[in-house]
């Protein structure tokens, strides 16, 4: 799908932590064979943190949500992932593949 936008105005607002008003999404569900390489990238990330961490929980969330293919939990996750410190975190452990995916780089 396309979307063409001949005009946008924002006004009166802030952005901080790479917030957007407009942010590419990458995630494309229509290969099998991407999604599990996708699983094994997360697991391999989700080793590598602290069991208790905000960005473990949120792994977990993003690993489930792939599982079932739900693209609108996936978006909003990665989302989540755009910015702030779950970014610092997942782009120091995450290989270039999982970084590309999630639409980070």
């Amino acid at each position: 799908m396309e979307i063409s936008i001949e005009h946008l105005e924002v006004s009166k607002s802030n952005f901080h932590d790479n917030a957007a008003v407009i942010r590419n999404q990458t995630y494309n569900a229509a290969a099998p064979d991407d999604n599990a390489q996708i699983l094994r990238e997360l697991q391999s990330v989700r080793e590598r943190l602290n069991e208790t961490s905000d960005v473990a929980k949120a792994v977990d969330e993003l690993t489930e949500a792939v599982k079932a293919k739900d693209k609108p939990a996936i978006d909003k996750l990665l989302t989540q992932f755009a910015g702030g410190t779950m970014k610092a975190v997942i782009t120091a452990i995450a290989s270039k593949t999982l970084l590309s995916w999630m639409g980070i780089s």
